[in-house]
């Protein structure tokens, strides 16, 4: 790849830090050399850092300087040099700045340096995020604008401005005059845009202002490595070896945007549904979730009970290592991924949240749950029976699978049949 990425920035902060050559940090991303001094150089910012224990100063004169009251007003009566000010440099008229010589040589910043806390000079550091940012940014400002000399600009608002005026529409103008035209009929929609053909703008184009926008595809929020061997098409052939224990489906059960949500279990054979209060929707949630469960019931019953996971591609799983692997380093399940826009995938988990949503409905804020109201709402769903289990229900069907300690520890309790409520009523 031609252009350095993200993660390739952070490597070279990291060998930065290590005080690894430039010609190493090359050799490591299998670029030459002159890239990675070149991007340092571009990319390095000044650290706004405070010297531990010291007055910032970077004057060549600072050790022997004898200077006292530049400023009139002076607010530091105990100071008796204004060297130990940190308003010298700016101050003093005989300023002449200290530079290190390792910001003239490789590797050209201080991210190594030993001595960067208590340096009193300047310190350039680079920084990964803020240089891929500019780098972003960069890219796209040459890429924007228009290529068309200020003669071209003339002429295309001389020949298509007055007939805009007129109520022409660009097609139509185009088609008639397109050979006259240095540009496009795309460009001159965006001239319009931008109001850059005098006393015209969108409203006054006959049908522009009623096309909306386009929309932008949303990207996978998952990174495409994490989906390498936990694909759908992995995921079937995993599960015909049949080494494997029962399929759980997994989701999130979002209230109002941004604030808390439901991490979301089911196991579509016997329709159980195991309901998880989250303060936000973060990865970090869903493996403390996890750990939870595999503290409480032991390795032999988690892997008994979470034999294979279907998701779906949102960023709260976006680190399946930390689900799969305990703790303690062992392998606990095995997690794949939906295709992208394919809730058809996992449709037990998508049916039991119609089911949730009659007592939950959707748009209802989920910030003022409680654990104790998440487990009622989940009793009352798994204690009420269905018709594919012959009118029994999900906890009495998981009893006779499993032995009763896992309800034990988990907290379980059936509800009577007379008293099952599965409407907002049950939270008042």
């Amino acid at each position: 790849m031609k252009h350095l990425t993200h993660h390739e920035r952070q490597m070279i902060e990291r060998e930065l830090g290590a005080n690894t050559s430039l010609r190493q940090i090359a050799l490591l991303l299998g670029k030459h050399p002159s890239t990675i001094s070149r991007e340092i150089k571009a990319r390095r910012i000044l650290s706004p850092h405070k010297p531990y224990g010291r007055t910032k100063n970077a004057c060549l004169h600072r050790h022997g300087c004898t200077i006292s009251k530049l400023c009139d007003a002076c607010d530091h009566p105990d100071i008796r040099f204004c060297c130990f000010c940190h308003d010298c440099n700016e101050q003093c008229p005989d300023f002449v700045e200290e530079r290190c010589p390792r910001l003239e040589q490789s590797p050209y910043v201080c991210n190594g340096c030993a001595t960067r806390r208590t340096c009193t000079l300047r310190v350039w550091v680079y920084r990964a995020t803020p240089a891929d940012k500019q780098y972003r940014e960069q890219l796209c400002g040459i890429r924007s604008g228009y290529c068309l000399t200020g003669e071209e600009f003339i002429r295309i608002d001389r020949l298509v401005g007055p007939r805009l005026r007129q109520g022409q529409s660009i097609p139509f103008i185009v088609r008639d005059i397109g050979d006259e035209l240095p540009c496009g009929i795309s460009t001159i929609y965006r001239l319009v845009s931008d109001g850059e053909i005098e006393g015209v703008r969108n409203i006054d184009l006959p049908r522009k202002v009623r096309f909306k926008q386009r929309k932008t595809k949303r990207s996978f929020k998952i990174d495409p490595k994490a989906r390498i061997g936990r694909s759908m098409e992995d995921y079937r052939r995993f599960i015909t070896s049949g080494d494997h224990g029962p399929l759980v489906e997994m989701d999130t059960i979002e209230g109002k945007k941004g604030g808390a949500v439901l991490l979301s279990l089911r196991w579509p054979l016997i329709g159980l549904h195991l309901l998880f209060w989250r303060e936000a929707n973060t990865a970090r949630s869903v493996q403390t979730i996890f750990d939870e469960l595999y503290h409480r019931l032991g390795r032999d019953r988690f892997v008994r009970l979470f034999g294979v996971i279907v998701t779906d591609n949102g960023s709260e799983f976006s680190n399946p290592f930390a689900l799969e692997v305990a703790p303690d380093g062992t392998r606990r399940t095995h997690l794949f991924y939906c295709n992208p826009g394919s809730p058809q995938e996992k449709p037990s988990v998508e049916r039991g949240h119609a089911e949730v949503r009659r007592v939950l409905p959707k748009g209802m804020s989920l910030d003022g749950l409680t654990p104790e109201q998440v487990r009622l709402v989940q009793d009352h769903l798994n204690s009420y029976g269905t018709k594919k289990l012959n009118g029994a229900s999900p906890y009495a069907t998981f009893s006779q699978i499993f032995d009763d300690s896992y309800a034990h520890d988990l907290g379980w309790t059936i509800i009577e049949p007379a008293r099952i409520t599965l409407t907002p009523k049950l939270l008042k």
